[in-house]
Parts: structure tokens; C-alpha cells; sequence
């Protein structure tokens, strides 16, 4: 495989990392060795490249990606800072193995562990802004899940902020890289065209975007805010990435925007002298506030990461020192990329003793510790080594990159002895006294004393001793072969950066082991005796503050207020009218409601007791309506027996009627003989046919013509109205 296959894979070895993490998430016991695995194949992967292949220069892109492609390159610079990121990240890894099983979660923090290593060598591989923003990008969001890892309240407070101020330095860092390629119409790492450098605006405006972007991440004054809140609640490998490698991100964009495009070492122009002074003064700003901010602190992840706010600030102050167009460039661009390797080696360390620390006291207050020194030696002696490197003891790693620093300052003055470059060197040796003073607080209230910890395990985990050991020997070897690491690793980088044969060598000749630079590690100790006599006498590490002051709520409080206030001013107006409305409105039918609401529960109630009465009566009805009923089925039942009986009745009186006719038509018959026989005696006798056809005739006769006179009355009147009467008195009777 080519070399430009490697960093590929290199890159990309991670993904393949988090992938498989995240196939054996039901298996913890594996994640660890994974994770430790594929971080350090990476690492070896990176080393073959650039080792196995005679030192050369690798370039490889991917064309065609997002317009732009995906270009990446392998040089003394980038694979510097690729080696020194992913041997940290190793070394964290190994102690990892046993912190994790004290953290809970190993499947997540593992995933992005590898995600976030493949955004940082990502950005550091970068051959282009383009590239190396969308990797920072990604660096942004994966480390943010590391930081929320806890996800209680302090976690989640310290996330938002982390991804917030990200989010802004990113979209502010795009900004920068649009006004790049608009104006020179590229965005690789080369030096601008002289018409553009000499566009003062467009060069001011460049370069505050790329401040801001940049700075934020790598956590300078006033843009840190989020670096003492995010490392102590991240887990301790999170907080010794974060600090000792991920800050360094920031560093390396401004160091390659700045130093090699905007103010090149040919022709640093206005942007050197503008962004250099600048620089310069924030470096210095964060050296101090950084130191002093960690003399107050009672909790040692908090120490630490108000440290590494002040080691940046070296970080920061040689790139200004570098920048500016008097005195060599060349001490500060070694002073800067040296501290860079040194502070890697000795915070990374320290945050990992403070892990260790976490996983058997389960605190890191200072309340609740001491008399740890000789309960755990290889945890202290790591301590002290890297303590007393971070403060730049001669023998240490910390005394030759503070040297070189220190040599950049007091260049400067020679080339320009003026007053300001004078206070600035005097400010350096108080910062670097404040950093002898807070470590030695946090060693006296860590360490010394005497406390029960006989219930502590008697030793610690080899998994957590060896990443100790390996960084305590790392400051040691550093620090005493300094010139060594200097031409190994310092001058190629350099190299890259266009510095020619003569500024390396006299590199190669510094000496920082002469009397003047080590009598000023004395005046250092002097004035950190100083300061402590202070911090014992008057407790000036027990000073409180105001709420109010602080960076926050002086800066950007008021600056996100007046933002909010300028784009959305004119909108909050009219929305808090509109809102007034439909609050009026609201109120207005809210009452309407209510008062139709009154009606309805009068209405419901008159339709309740109208239903009661309705009820009563359809109740009532009912009742009424049965007894009918019950009338109507007697009284049915009495007709039909009624009709029965009158049937019985007529059929009665029907025979009646044909015995009585009878009865009377003889009785008639006879007494028409009796009459003619009284009235005619002696009429001679008619046929008796004749007879009776005379008699019917008189009887129809004297019906035509009635005369009802009671004297014109006969025999036949008479029987009549007595069969009349006698009918009468039997249907009385048998109606009853």
C-alpha cells in the first residue's frame, strides 16, 4: 500500500473503530481493548507513512467531494501533531481499561472517542481550510457527547455551552474561509496574493473570523468560558483529550492561518503587526488569568483546567511573539510548536492522575483528600514529575519550551526596547511563578498530610499505572534531552513552515542550559515564594468575586442580549403586541365563555326539572292511561257479554214474537167472529176466505185513518196495548 493509502486508512481506521464498538455494545468487557486496538493501529499507521515510506511528503484527495474534494497532506508539520494526537489518544485509551468500569456507558463514550480522533487527525491532516472545517466540525460534535457523558444537570449545563460556543466559532470560522476564497481564490495553505494583504479591511475582517473560530476552541481569554465547565464533569481520558490534545486543534488553525497565510514569514505586512500585538496580549491576558483563576480553586479537575486556560496562553503568546515584524520569528514559532508537545505530555498526564485519584477516593475535593503520597508512589511520583515540568523546572520538559518562549519575549525587546515588551516579559515570570503556586496547593492538599486510607486497595491497576509511568518518563526524557526532541521533531516542523537552513540552525544552537536562563528560573521561584508567603499569611488563593464579575455575565451576556435585541428587536415589538391581542381577545372570550357557560348550566337545569315534571306526568299518564285501559277491557268484557245475553234475548223475543202473533192473529180472528156475530146476528155466513180478506181491510182502513179517541177504543186496541206492556216488562227484566 502507498503512503497516501496509509493516511487514509489512518484517518478512516477510526469509523471502522466506532462500528464495531458499537456490534459488541452488549459486550463491555471487549469495548475497551477495541477501542485500544484500533487507536493504536492508527498511530502505527501514521508512523509507517511517514517513517517507512524515507520521510517524503504524501499528498492524497478525494476529488469531487462536496465540490471542493477532501485534500489531505503528510508532512514534518502535520504528522508531528498526528502522532503527538493519536499517541496521547492511546495512552488514554490504555488508561481507559479500567477507569470506564468506574464511569458506566463504555459503548457510547468508546463510539465517539474513535469519531472524535478521526476529527482531529482529520484537521490536522488537512490540506486545505475547507477540509480541515469540516473535520473541526466534527471533532465539535463528537467530543460535546463526551462532555454531556454523565448527563446530570452540571453535564448538561457545561455541554450546551461547549456546543454552543462551537456551534458560533464554526459558522464565524466559515465566515473567514468565504472571505479567503473570495478574495484569493483558494483555500489551500499558501500565502496570499500582496493585494489582498494590503486590503486592511478585508485582512481585519479575515482575521477576527478566524480569531474567533479558532480561539474559542483553543480556549483563549476571554473565548474559554467553556473549558473550566467542560472538563470536570467529562470522564477523566475525556478531560486529558480534551485538554491536552483537542485545545491544541485551535492552536494549530491559528498557527497555520495566521503564520502561513496571512502573515507570512516573507512579508508578515499589517496583519503581522496588528494580529501579532494582539496575540501577544492575549497570550499574555490568558497566561495570567488562567494562573491566578486556578490559585482559587478547591477541586482538582477544576485546577487543572483553569491550567490548561494558562498554558494555552504560552501557546498563544509565542504565535504573537512569532507574528510580529521585529526581532527572530524563529523563537517564537519553537517556543510555540515545543510547548505544544510538552504541555500534551505533562496535562494529559496530570488529568490521568486525577482520574486515578476519582476511581478509589471517589472525590477530588480538596476537602476530602490528602495523604495520598505514600499510599499510591507511582501515582505520586507521576504527579510531581509532571507538576514540576508544567511549572519549568530545569531537567523537565516544561524549562526548555519556556525557554524558548522566554527568549521571544526578550528578542523583542532588544529589537524594540520599549515599555510594553518590557511589562510583558515581567508578566511572563509572574504567570510562570502563579503555575509553581497553584501546583504546589494542589500537591499539599492532594498528597500531604496524613489520612486514613487503609480501606484503598494497596495497590493500583497496572491499566491505570502504565499510561502514569509512560508520561512521567516522557517529561523526564523531554526535559533532559531537550535539543534532541528539538532537532527531531521541532526543526523539520519548522521546516515546513519556511524556515530556511540559517534559522534552523541557529535553532540547533540554542542553549538552555546557560546561567542567564537558569538564574531566571530562580527569579521564578523567587517570586512564586513570594506569593505563597501571601497565599499563607493573607489567603489570597480564598478570594471570592461578585457573581457579576465574570467574563460571562460582563461579555457575553450583554453581547448575545444586544444580538438577540438588534436582529429580532422589531419582531419581539410586533409579537408582543400580537400577543397583547389575543391575550385581550383571550381574556374577552375566555369571559364570554364563562357567562355562556352560566346560561348553559341555567338551561341544563330548567331542562333537568322540566324533565322531572315530564316525567312525573308521563308517569301519571301512564297510570292513567292503564286504568282506561283496564275500563276499557271490563267494560269490553260486559258488552260482549251484553251482546250475548241480548242475542239470547232476541232470540227469545223472536220466538216470543211468532207465539204472541199466533196468539194474537187467532185471538184477532175470533174476536172479528165474536163481533160479527154480536153486531150481525143474523147476516148469513160468508165464505170464510171472503171473511177474512174484509177484515184486513178494515184493519188497514182504520190504521189510515186512526181516530185514538178513548171512545172509538175496541177489543183489538185493547189486547194490543197489553202485549206492548207485557214486551216492555220483559226486556226490563232481561236488561237487568
Amino acid at each position: 500500500m502507498s503512503a497516501g493509502g496509509l493516511v487514509l486508512l489512518a484517518i478512516l481506521l477510526p469509523l471502522a473503530g466506532a462500528w464495531l464498538v458499537w456490534l459488541l455494545r452488549e459486550k463491555n468487557r471487549f469495548l475497551g481493548p477495541v477501542n485500544l486496538s484500533f487507536t493504536a493501529l492508527g498511530c502505527a499507521l501514521v508512523a509507517v507513512a511517514w517513517f517507512g515510506f524515507g520521510r517524503s511528503d504524501v499528498a492524497v484527495s478525494l476529488k469531487n467531494f462536496l465540490a471542493f474534494g477532501l485534500n489531505f497532506q503528510l508532512n514534518a508539520l502535520t504528522v508531528f501533531f498526528a502522532l503527538l494526537f493519536s499517541g496521547a489518544w492511546t495512552v488514554a485509551s490504555i488508561f481507559s481499561l479500567k477507569y470506564m468500569e468506574h464511569e458506566g456507558k463504555p459503548c457510547r463514550f468508546y463510539v465517539f472517542l474513535q469519531l472524535t480522533l478521526v476529527g482531529c487527525l482529520g484537521v490536522v491532516l488537512a490540506a486545505d481550510l475547507i477540509t480541515l472545517f469540516l473535520f473541526f466540525e466534527l471533532m465539535t460534535f463528537c467530543s460535546w457527547v463526551l462532555v454531556i457523558h454523565k448527563e446530570d444537570r452540571a453535564a448538561m449545563e457545561a455541554g450546551n455551552l461547549y456546543l454552543y460556543l462551537g456551534v458560533i466559532g464554526g459558522l464565524v470560522l466559515l465566515m473567514g474561509i468565504f472571505l479567503l476564497y473570495n478574495a484569493a481564490g483558494t483555500v489551500a495553505f499558501t500565502a496570499i496574493p500582496a493585494a489582498v494583504a494590503n486590503n486592511t479591511s478585508l485582512m481585519v475582517a479575515m482575521g477576527l473570523c478566524f480569531v474567533l473560530g479558532f480561539g474559542i476552541k483553543a480556549g483563549m481569554v476571554p473565548l474559554h468560558i467553556w473549558l473550566p465547565k467542560a472538563h470536570p464533569v467529562a470522564p477523566t481520558p475525556a478531560s486529558a483529550l480534551l485538554s491536552g490534545i483537542m485545545i491544541k486543534t485551535g492552536a494549530y488553525g491559528l498557527f497555520r492561518v495566521f503564520y502561513v497565510i496571512l502573515a507570512p514569514a516573507a512579508s508578515k505586512g499589517m496583519a503581522g503587526t496588528v494580529f501579532g500585538g494582539l496575540f501577544l496580549w492575549l497570550g499574555l491576558l490568558t497566561m495570567l488569568l488562567g494562573a491566578f483563576l486556578a490559585l482559587q480553586q478547591s477541586q482538582v479537575k477544576r485546577t487543572l483546567a483553569y491550567s490548561s486556560v494558562s498554558q494555552i496562553g504560552y501557546i498563544i503568546l509565542g504565535l504573537g511573539a512569532a507574528l510580529l515584524p521585529m526581532g527572530k520569528d524563529l523563537y517564537g514559532v519553537s517556543g510555540m510548536l515545543f510547548h505544544i508537545l510538552n504541555h500534551a505530555v505533562f496535562k494529559t498526564t496530570l488529568f490521568m492522575c486525577a482520574g486515578a485519584i476519582y476511581v478509589y477516593t471517589h472525590s477530588l475535593e480538596f476537602a476530602d483528600l490528602g495523604g495520598l503520597l505514600r499510599k499510591y508512589p507511582v501515582l505520586s511520583v507521576s504527579f510531581v514529575i509532571s507538576a514540576l515540568g508544567i511549572t519549568g523546572m530545569p531537567g523537565l520538559n516544561g524549562y526548555a519550551s519556556k525557554t524558548f518562549l522566554h527568549h521571544a519575549l526578550t528578542d523583542l525587546y532588544h529589537a524594540n526596547p520599549h515599555w510594553t515588551l518590557w511589562l510583558v516579559e515581567k508578566l511572563f515570570v509572574l504567570a510562570s511563578a502563579l503555575t509553581i503556586c497553584y501546583f504546589t496547593k494542589l500537591f499539599i492538599n492532594v498528597f500531604w498530610g496524613k489520612k486514613d486510607w487503609s480501606h484503598l486497595p494497596p495497590k493500583m491497576a497496572p491499566t491505570l499505572q502504565l499510561p502514569l509511568g509512560l508520561g512521567a518518563l516522557a517529561v523526564l526524557a523531554i526535559g533532559l534531552f531537550p535539543h534532541q526532541i528539538v532537532r527531531a521533531v521541532i526543526l523539520p516542523a519548522m521546516n515546513v513552515v519556511g524556515f530556511d537552513t540559517e534559522a534552523l540552525d541557529y535553532v540547533t544552537h540554542i542553549n538552555v542550559w546557560n546561567w542567564s536562563d537558569l538564574w531566571g528560573m530562580v527569579v521564578t521561584l523567587a517570586v512564586a515564594g513570594i506569593i505563597l508567603f501571601m497565599v499563607y499569611k493573607w489567603r489570597i488563593d480564598k478570594i471570592r468575586f461578585p457573581s457579576w464579575l465574570s467574563v460571562e455575565k460582563i461579555i457575553y451576556l450583554p453581547l448575545a442580549r444586544g444580538f438577540i435585541l438588534f436582529c429580532l428587536g422589531p419582531g419581539v415589538y410586533l409579537d408582543r403586541k400580537v400577543n397583547q391581542i389575543y391575550h385581550g381577545s383571550g381574556t374577552l372570550s375566555l369571559g364570554l365563555c364563562k357567562w355562556v357557560g352560566a346560561v348553559d348550566h341555567s338551561v341544563d337545569l330548567a331542562y333537568s326539572r322540566l324533565g322531572g315534571f315530564a316525567n312525573q306526568v308521563c308517569r301519571a299518564t301512564g297510570l292513567l292511561e292503564k286504568g282506561i285501559n283496564d275500563a276499557y277491557s271490563i267494560l269490553g268484557r260486559s258488552s260482549i257479554k251484553a251482546c250475548i245475553d241480548l242475542d239470547h234475548l232476541d232470540q227469545d223475543l223472536d220466538g216470543l214474537y211468532k207465539r204472541l202473533g199466533l196468539v194474537y192473529t187467532r185471538a184477532v180472528h175470533q174476536l172479528d167472529l165474536v163481533e160479527r156475530k154480536v153486531s150481525d146476528p143474523m147476516q148469513v155466513p160468508r165464505p170464510k176466505a171472503a171473511a177474512t180478506h174484509s177484515w184486513v181491510k178494515r184493519l188497514q182502513e182504520t190504521m189510515d185513518t186512526p181516530n185514538w179517541s178513548i171512545s172509538n177504543l175496541n177489543i183489538e186496541a185493547l189486547v194490543v196495548a197489553i202485549a206492548l206492556v207485557i214486551v216492555v216488562v220483559i226486556f226490563v227484566f232481561y236488561g237487568l
